[in-house]
């Protein structure tokens, strides 16, 4: 719960001119919160690959079993991550599904190639076109983890965010995220094609 109400209280602080000059960093606006704490704080960076025994509970959410059940109902061939980061769960998923890794940080893409995962840089809000229309129903599965909260109070980016995924899926599109992202998600872009699992709300 105190996570939640950290990201609460920082998407209203980032609507504020200080805050918000200093967290865009004359970035687009849907990759200012990504960069700010995925990219840009090293010693963030490097807590998430060394996070796994002491994660918060809302880290842990969804379990391998969990992402398994959701995607697994689905029978896919194909599956992708948009929003992987270095491909913690792309790695973990791999023995089970022919499985890709997009993000838009090309040093995370970097790192899961070094890894040896499949994985490309993908910019959900404004992809290639050319790309687009190559890649149209092209996975039979989509999810994402902790992306959209990136998105919040930007309507426009997230729902061409969530037709870019709309557009490159077959299937379904799973998405694991706090439950005030998910009613946000629902009332800004509606289909049926988004499967949502918010994560619980005693978490964190």
């Amino acid at each position: 719960m105190k996570a939640e109400l950290r990201l609460r209280i920082l998407s209203v602080l980032y609507k504020l001119p200080p805050f918000r000059a200093y967290a865009y960093k004359r970035l687009p606006r849907h990759r200012s919160g990504y960069k700010h704490y995925w990219v840009d704080d090293k010693s963030y960076t490097l807590g998430t690959k060394q996070r796994i025994a002491e994660l918060p509970a809302v880290d842990k959410h969804p379990t391998i079993k969990e992402l398994r059940a959701a995607v697994d109902k689905y029978k896919p061939e194909t599956v992708l991550e948009a929003g992987c980061g270095y491909g913690r769960l792309v790695e973990q998923l791999t023995p089970y599904y022919k499985i890709d890794g997009a993000d838009l940080a090309e040093e995370f893409v970097a790192q899961a190639k070094e890894n040896g995962l499949s994985a490309f840089q993908l910019d959900l809000v404004s992809p290639d076109a050319v790309w687009l229309e190559a890649h149209a129903k092209h996975w039979d599965v989509a999810y994402c983890r902790a992306v959209f909260m990136f998105f919040i109070d930007h309507e426009e980016d997230t729902r061409n965010a969530m037709k870019t995924l709309e557009r490159i899926t077959k299937k379904k599109v799973l998405i694991w995220e706090w439950p005030h992202v998910c009613d946000y998600m629902k009332k800004t872009y509606p289909s049926d094609m988004f499967e949502y699992h918010p994560y619980p709300v005693t978490a964190g």
